[in-house]
């Protein structure tokens, strides 16, 4: 089963494997479905979930399950005592993120028209993105806004308590919006 929508090279790789039936998503201009012996169509219209869904369907493979996260404990609660959390996410990692990413003046309206009189901004990403989260905050506290930075030192646990801890939660299209998703 390849489960890639795009990436030809696994297409390819499923081909050339010997294996005796290949199952896998046709997706628009990849040409990526030809050694396929059950191509299910990728559709950009539906969550990536529901083209899962569709491609175990079409194998009579049962998928009505939700995802779900068991978030361990943490031993320090991420932004305790505070009673209104928003958290933004603003940049995305792998090739061409900055294609999923927005332009800071957005961010910053979009806190004016989120903030209420308690609101702190929770900034987050990982440890590299530090030397773009600190400019940021100093900006987001520059207009008058709440803002600190969060990057979590233990995996996804302390981002879980966080994301479950928001009012809201506005990210780009990466790991962190799905997790929110989820929890």
């Amino acid at each position: 089963l390849d489960f890639t929508p795009g990436q030809r090279v696994t297409a390819l790789y499923s081909t050339l494997s010997g294996a005796r039936f290949i199952a896998g998503f046709q997706t628009a201009g990849q040409h990526r479905s030809r050694g396929f012996h059950l191509a299910v169509e990728h559709r950009a219209d539906r969550h990536e979930l529901e083209n899962f869904r569709a491609l175990l369907g079409a194998l009579s493979i049962p998928s009505a399950f939700e995802p779900q996260v068991t978030v361990p404990a943490v031993a320090e609660e991420p932004f305790a005592g505070v009673r209104d959390v928003v958290v933004f996410h603003l940049w995305a990692s792998g090739a061409q993120s900055w294609l999923r990413e927005w332009p800071e003046d957005r961010w910053i309206a979009l806190a004016h028209r989120l903030t209420e009189t308690e609101t702190v901004f929770a900034i987050t990403g990982a440890p590299s993105d530090l030397d773009r989260i600190k400019p940021f905050v100093m900006r987001m506290n520059e207009a008058g806004l709440n803002a600190q930075p969060f990057v979590g030192t233990d995996g996804f646990v302390s981002l879980a308590h966080l994301l479950l801890k928001a009012r809201r939660v506005v990210s780009v299209n990466t790991g962190v919006m799905h997790l929110a998703a989820i929890l």
